[in-house]
Formats: C-alpha cells, structure tokens, sequence
C-alpha cells in the first residue's frame, strides 16, 4: 500500500467485513456509476471544444494577446520558472524544428524595465 498502512488498519479496525457476493455487487454499481460519470465528464468536455471553448482561459479572458501569442515551450517555461538558462525545442513530428536559449531571469527583468517605462509618473 505505499505508506498507507495507517489507512488499513484504520478501515479495517472501523468496519466489519462483509459477503463476497455483497462486495462484488456493489463493485459492479460503483464501476457503472464511475463509468457514467466518466462518460459525461468525456462529453462536457468535447462539447465545449466543439463550441469554441476548448481554449477556458482566452474564452473567460484570462489570457493577454501576448499569452495568445507566446509558443506552448516559451509560455510553459515562463510559468515553471526554472532559474538559469533553459534549452526550448520546438518538435513537429519526431524532427526538431527550432531550438532556443531562455533565461527566465533576464526575460523578467526586461519586463520590469518595461513596466517602469511605461508608468505614469504622477505629478
């Protein structure tokens, strides 16, 4: 059980057992209610990629035009925040297609002196 041993014994001390044929029943409806559930889950999902909202975050404006724009590698690697430089590889099919150094601490700093440019000074 990986560490939950706890878990067990705790189960094991709290209940009482019960027929296997009883176990087996109620295995078979949980497996269909997980079924269904999963069935539908499934269902909500491609229907909202087929509505265009595939995408929930550019749909509910969460997303800005430059995270629209911004390649999956470059975005990701933004959101991890790996300090150092990191290699992206950008892949169409098993080729690689382009690769790049990103260093996520100077892309912040350009950021910052971006943002500092930009504000109003108040006077």
């Amino acid at each position: 059980m990986y560490g939950l041993q706890w878990l067990r014994r705790l189960i094991r001390r709290n209940t009482s057992p019960i027929e296997e044929t009883t176990a087996h029943k109620w295995k078979q409806r949980l497996s269909i209610a997980y079924m269904l559930l999963a069935w539908n889950a499934f269902g909500f999902v491609a229907y909202s990629w087929y509505k265009g909202r595939g995408d929930w975050a550019d749909y509910y404006g969460f997303k800005t035009e430059e995270d629209k724009n911004m390649p999956n590698n470059e975005y990701f690697a933004r959101t991890i925040g790996r300090p150092g430089t990191t290699k992206l590889i950008t892949m169409r099919g098993f080729s690689v297609v382009d690769t790049k150094d990103f260093d996520y601490e100077a892309e912040k700093e350009k950021e910052r002196q971006l943002a500092t440019e930009q504000r109003p000074l108040n006077m």
